[in-house]
């Protein structure tokens, strides 16, 4: 798995080099890549990534369990993307720990049309066993992550940029029901996660008419999920946070940005 993460990267850093060097001839007429444009307004999305988890936190103690060492492959725009490598670890049954990949930011360009200093939130709500009368719930997960975007090659309709970024994001899955068994459907319990995430990516724009683009890029991000739980269950509340995990994200991105 890890050969391949390396050559899809290889892949993907020899295109967009390709295209960063095409010439002036094969320039989209009149088309000079949000020349004297001051605001980006974007839509953006994961389509294949690749995530690694490490459940110890890569300790190189000989006694911590292989398995807490897990491997993920996702591929479709707009889904979550689970960073804990869990299968199925709430009460919900889907996942406590998705991280939504689709997002809308906003940003302001300067210096000559090369720098975007803005952010991007995403966020995701899902229902669960709704209408029945157990294992009902909801999960709820967001992100927030400002950036710093660097454009190359002003006046070209083919725009390579480099991005670093910050940020954090969190969620809840809350589930209803008779969950201690005792005949009454009156029970709460609430998974909470929080998390910093840090990444860098690189890719193009590529610049059909002056005011639009269609963006792809390569991204790789660290993020460390923290989670506790709190519930109307006698022995099931753990109201101390704690580290989960080290999680590693290595995406393919796509995405549209209209520039005014």
């Amino acid at each position: 798995m890890a050969r391949t993460a390396h050559l899809l990267t290889a892949s993907l850093v020899t295109s967009l080099l390709s295209l960063a060097l095409v010439g002036d001839a094969d320039a989209a007429p009149n088309v000079k890549g949000a020349n004297n444009k001051r605001f980006r307004l974007h839509i953006d999305t994961s389509i294949f990534d690749f995530t690694h988890f490490n459940a110890d936190g890569g300790s190189d103690d000989p006694d911590d369990d292989a398995d807490d060492e897990f491997n993920t492959v996702g591929f479709g725009p707009g889904r979550p993307n689970r960073i804990d490598g869990s299968a199925s670890e709430s009460l919900l049954g889907v996942g406590l720990h998705p991280r939504p990949l689709l997002g809308i930011g906003f940003g302001y360009v300067f210096l000559g049309d090369r720098a975007v200093v803005g952010g991007r939130v995403a966020l995701s709500i899902d229902g669960v066993g709704l209408g029945g009368n157990a294992g009902r719930g909801t999960l709820v997960s967001g992100e927030l992550t400002p950036y710093f975007h660097w454009m190359f090659l002003p006046g070209r309709w083919i725009r390579p940029y480099v991005e670093g970024r910050f940020g954090f994001g969190g969620g809840t899955a809350t589930s209803h029901g008779d969950l201690d068994n005792d005949g009454e459907d009156d029970d709460k319990s609430t998974d909470h996660l929080i998390y910093p995430t840090f990444g860098i990516g690189g890719g193009i724009h590529l610049f059909p008419v002056e005011y639009f683009s269609v963006d792809l890029g390569l991204d790789l991000d660290y993020v460390a999920p923290h989670t506790r739980q709190t519930s109307s269950v006698e022995g099931l509340d753990d109201t101390e946070w704690g580290k989960r995990g080290d999680a590693v994200v290595l995406a393919v991105r796509g995405g549209l940005s209209v520039w005014f």
